[in-house]
């Protein structure tokens, strides 16, 4: 399947966000969690409902979140393209009853695939979530995104 020009421009776009998230140290990449972040859930408590998650993601001091590959592709889309309510996103951790960020899988890929194949989200997954020898780093596979002009290609 071969991806359209816009999506290819979006795809480099998103990868450079994220490289330059995880440098502000606004993503810290972590296997096995797609999206968690304290502060980010007590900001969506504390604010109007239905508040645009882009808001609360271009702030000057944005909460740091820990996100997978795929969470932090998600998270540099919302911030560019915007789009994505808080009302998708469950901000408190009922099991603990504190705050605690957690959005979907299915509502994260809804809006990856405006980037990215599902092809390419599974192979992205995999090179950085599994324990094969070529698993990559997320700024790795970032660099592979920009370098392959917006196409994932290890």
């Amino acid at each position: 399947m071969t991806k359209s020009l816009a999506k290819r421009k979006l795809a480099v776009l998103v990868a450079k966000d994220v490289l330059s998230r995880i440098k502000a140290e606004a993503i810290i990449p972590k296997r096995g969690v797609y999206l968690r972040s304290r502060k980010l859930a007590v900001l969506i408590l504390k604010s109007k409902p239905g508040i645009e998650l882009q808001k609360l993601l271009r702030m000057r001091k944005a909460p740091p979140c820990t996100a997978c590959a795929i969470g932090s592709i998600f998270l540099s889309i919302v911030r560019l393209r915007n789009e994505f309510t808080t009302r998708f996103a469950a901000a408190r951790n009922w099991e603990h009853h504190q705050p605690g960020m957690t959005i979907g899988s299915y509502d994260m890929r809804q809006r990856l695939h405006e980037a990215f194949t599902p092809d390419e989200l599974e192979r992205i997954e995999n090179y950085f979530e599994t324990d094969h020898p070529h698993r990559m780093t997320l700024p790795a596979i970032m660099n592979n995104i920009i370098k392959n002009k917006g196409t994932f290609n290890p």
